[in-house]
């Protein structure tokens, strides 16, 4: 499966609320008509209760899944894009800072500590059946400073449920070089949930903070259309 992430910087003549609610609808709405797409997520930064709080140019995120490389390539020709959403790009996109990138992703197993299980409603929850989730995106310039298992072991420490590695799909990239050399998610079923793992485990959230120059971090609500 392909995973593709659109980063999305504002015009800077509208305001957050306006940019955030514009990507929601029409933009949203009309984007869930195209062909072809096995899951589309909207991921909207916002601002937290956390000390360092990552910002980005980058205020949201599109992230869609298609089953086949021939298919996600095709997005930009898809007949619904054409008609309905090129265009409406200009009215909320900086298109001057748009970045987009075709990746490969990977869940990680997250190690469980058999004296301290998790509860049962964490056992159960899925980021395919809750509509909205707490997450943290990284985009990372180049090679990534730690491996899977340091970020599993992170996303233990901070209270996440779910960690996944992206990089790029090798068969996009032959001749152009990617935007960012790997993305790194996080999820928590709630804001309440994230913060408790950060405030919890301050040591933990700085670690995954420290990333190579000219990565992006954001703190986001991702909303899953479909």
């Amino acid at each position: 499966m392909i995973k593709f992430f659109g980063l999305i910087a504002r015009k800077p003549d509208i305001t957050e609320l306006e940019f955030h609610d514009h990507y929601r609808h029409p933009h949203g709405t009309l984007g869930y008509k195209n062909r072809g797409y096995v899951g589309y997520v909207q991921s909207h930064m916002i601002a937290t209760n956390v000390d360092p709080c990552p910002t980005s140019i980058f205020e949201a995120v599109a992230e869609v899944w298609f089953d086949n490389l021939h298919t996600a390539l095709g997005l930009a020709d898809d007949p619904n894009y054409l008609q309905y959403l090129k265009d409406d790009e200009l009215a909320f996109v900086d298109l001057t800072r748009l970045k987009w990138l075709y990746t490969d992703e990977t869940l990680l197993r997250l190690p469980i500590d058999p004296a301290n299980p998790p509860a049962h409603a964490d056992m159960v929850w899925l980021i395919t059946t809750a509509p909205t989730t707490m997450k943290v995106l990284q985009f990372i310039n180049g090679a990534d400073p730690i491996d899977e298992a340091t970020q599993a072991a992170l996303a233990v420490r901070l209270g996440a449920l779910r960690s996944t590695r992206c990089v790029p799909t090798p068969e996009v990239y032959v001749t152009d070089e990617p935007a960012f050399g790997a993305v790194r998610e996080f999820w928590w079923p709630t804001e309440s949930i994230f913060l408790d793992g950060v405030h919890a485990d301050p040591e933990a959230w700085k670690a995954l903070l420290a990333l190579p120059a000219g990565s992006e971090s954001l703190i986001a609500k991702a909303e899953r259309f479909t």
